[in-house]
């Protein structure tokens, strides 16, 4: 199976998480890569074309050493497994981070929980905003940012929380209600 730029981008990124403050040349690229496409035929035409697509993208940054007589860097297009050699510090540019986050699945969100006697009784009808704002409220503590921007998300919400209990009881209300159990696949 030949390698994909995306499983190289990872790999990368998942080395430079592992070894922190280092970078690594094209020469030390292509043996430890090469695992990817251990069934490929040609592993290291395999690194070498995957590395090329994601300098094309930007999402990798390197030094390309010139030899001797050299007319100049050649073009990524052009790059193969012997000119990939002469590339060192490559590392992960901030593109290459962010095609990353959003090549990722964003994983397993908010479990909504329906009681038994829920079902049993037919009414679901009570998952409404105010419910999925007090799920998003209880998971702010597991996000990776600053108490103040906590504080602030968490304001937010109540808010929101409070313009959705105001408007509950009007006709809007019933249609936005609706609405959010249609986009979460419920009845």
């Amino acid at each position: 199976m030949p390698l994909d730029r995306l499983s190289l981008l990872e790999w990368l990124d998942a080395r430079e998480r592992q070894e922190p403050g280092t970078t690594i040349s094209g020469r030390d690229l292509l043996p430890r890569a090469s695992v990817l496409c251990s069934t490929d035929p040609t592993p290291w035409k395999a690194v070498a074309r995957a590395a090329a697509e994601l300098i094309q993208l930007e999402c990798i940054s390197w030094r390309y050493v010139l030899y001797p007589g050299e007319p100049g860097i050649p073009e990524p297009h052009l790059l193969d497994d012997r000119t990939l050699q002469q590339v060192e510090n490559i590392m992960v540019t901030t593109g290459g981070l962010t095609h990353l986050a959003n090549a990722r699945p964003v994983g397993p969100g908010t479990q909504i929980t329906i009681s038994g006697g829920q079902v049993v009784l037919g009414n679901i009808q009570n998952i409404d905003i105010a419910f999925l704002l007090s799920a998003a409220e209880g998971k702010l503590n597991e996000l990776d940012v600053s108490e103040e921007a906590r504080e602030e998300a968490r304001g937010v919400l109540r808010r929101m929380g409070e313009t959705a209990m105001s408007v509950g009881s009007t006709a809007a209300g019933s249609v936005v209600a609706a609405a959010i159990r249609q986009a979460l696949g419920l009845p």
